[in-house]
């Protein structure tokens, strides 16, 4: 009897899977795929970080051209 009861819920379950790939597929058929207008935040956060980078970089350049040039 379990079996059977077991069979019946994965049989549900395969069909709600089912339909939810069919409704995803057709949405996106339909509408085109999902444009994406603002970047995932670690793409953000990664150019921030590289910009703070590059920033360091020309600080650290420009101080010791300062050093060189003084007296």
């Amino acid at each position: 009897m379990w079996y059977w009861m077991t069979l019946f819920i994965l049989v549900i379950v395969l069909i709600a899977v089912l339909e939810e790939l069919i409704y995803y597929f057709w949405n996106r058929y339909v509408y085109g795929k999902r444009q994406r207008k603002h970047g995932r935040w670690y793409q953000k956060a990664a150019v921030w970080f590289t910009g703070l980078k590059r920033k360091r970089q020309k600080d650290l350049q420009s101080n010791i051209t300062n050093d060189i040039d003084s007296p």
